[in-house]
């Protein structure tokens, strides 16, 4: 945390401040305060530095004893409201909060932060980030590719009311526009992915369109906010969809199997600026809900036709457990409409549910709801 979110507090949210610092240390964090100028410290009026508990280290000394534990930045979190805030943030991939209430917020942690309005508001989100520490649902097709799920989106069967509550809400918002709990869902998200050390080394993130020419507009967000947390450079979209198709659940209505790629290859192509451009790249692509993973194994086999070194998939929510891996040889240019396709084979894969992200899910209603 930087210095200002608590100098700029009046007297009664002083003592808010200090009982939120003193919930997060009962529960096991530790706090550190950092400020360019050491003065800044004396400033911490009733704050207890204790080096135990709550630290306090000049920005530059910071960001060494970052350098010095590597393999647990994403145990960080960083709160403020500064553009060198934002840097250590960005440089190190950490989840990166702006409390609001601070009486100067410089321009660029207002446009890439995570905004909080007050204290309450801050412990809340911090509370779901630290919730969040589990994947629903996991599959590596192989040495280059993992799927991932963050919730089950599957309503039959047996849920706890809260499960069943967020599994609902999120599906209004992804499928129907009900932005109750967009925030909540997004918090979950970043969470998801800034505290994932597999997501470290990529550096391309994507969405997979919907069946219309337009990118999904939720979905995009959600990848921005990815991409920007994790630093990032390319915002351009990875795969465009030149013409429309059909919707995967209208194929009973068409007669239609919904399992090939063939109808997405019609119709999608590799986005002309990144032909040349994976090579030996890890790339992750992010949709909203996964069922067969036809999409997913459309833009799979074009990532690997352009030799991409590792591919994630995310998807939102799962539905089942099958996973049908397609593989197909592809000649000519992915970039333009036309390309040709030939299926090799298929392979059914059964990938591996974490109960416990079922918990996170009911912790999270819970958190909320608080």
């Amino acid at each position: 945390m930087s210095t200002d979110p608590y100098i700029d507090l009046n007297y009664n949210n002083r003592c808010k401040f200090r009982e939120v610092l003193n919930k997060l240390i009962t529960k096991g964090d530790k706090i550190v305060f950092t400020a360019n100028r050491e003065s800044k410290k004396d400033l911490l009026t009733d704050i207890n530095i204790d080096n135990e508990n709550i630290r306090f280290y000049k920005r530059n000394e910071l960001r060494i004893q970052l350098k010095n534990v590597i393999d647990n930045k994403n145990y960080f979190i960083v709160v403020g409201n500064r553009d060198a805030d934002l840097q250590l943030a960005a440089s190190n991939k950490l989840f990166y909060i702006v409390p609001t209430w601070c009486d100067s917020l410089d321009i660029l942690p207002q446009k890439y932060g995570i905004k909080v309005k007050d204290i309450e508001h801050l412990y809340k989100l911090i509370n779901i980030i630290e919730n969040q520490q589990s994947w629903y649902y996991r599959a590596d097709l192989d040495e280059k590719t993992t799927i991932l799920s963050l919730t089950s989106a599957n309503t039959w069967g047996f849920h706890s009311e809260e499960e069943l509550k967020m599994i609902e809400s999120f599906r209004a918002y992804l499928k129907e526009g009900d932005s109750t709990h967009q925030m909540t869902l997004l918090y979950h998200f970043l969470a998801s992915i800034s505290n994932n050390k597999e997501f470290r080394d990529i550096k391309d993130w994507g969405i997979m369109p919907s069946s219309g020419t337009e990118l999904n507009s939720d979905m995009n967000l959600m990848k921005e906010k990815a991409r920007e947390l994790m630093n990032g450079r390319k915002k351009e979209p990875i795969f465009l969809r030149h013409t429309a198709t059909w919707k995967s659940h209208k194929s009973w209505e068409n007669k239609l199997n919904r399992k090939p790629c063939d109808r997405h290859f019609d119709t999608i192509i590799l986005n002309p600026y990144y032909k040349g451009k994976l090579k030996n790249r890890t790339v992750c692509i992010f949709d909203d809900y996964l069922t067969y993973g036809t999409t997913f194994e459309t833009a799979r086999n074009i990532l690997i036709s352009e030799n991409a070194k590792k591919i994630f998939f995310v998807s939102l929510g799962r539905f089942g457990k099958q996973y049908t891996m397609q593989n197909y040889e592809i000649t000519g240019d992915v970039s333009k409409p036309g390309y040709a396709y030939k299926l090799l084979g298929t392979k059914e894969i059964y990938g591996k549910i974490d109960k416990s992200a079922i918990s996170e899910i009911e912790k999270l209603h819970n958190i909320i709801n608080s």
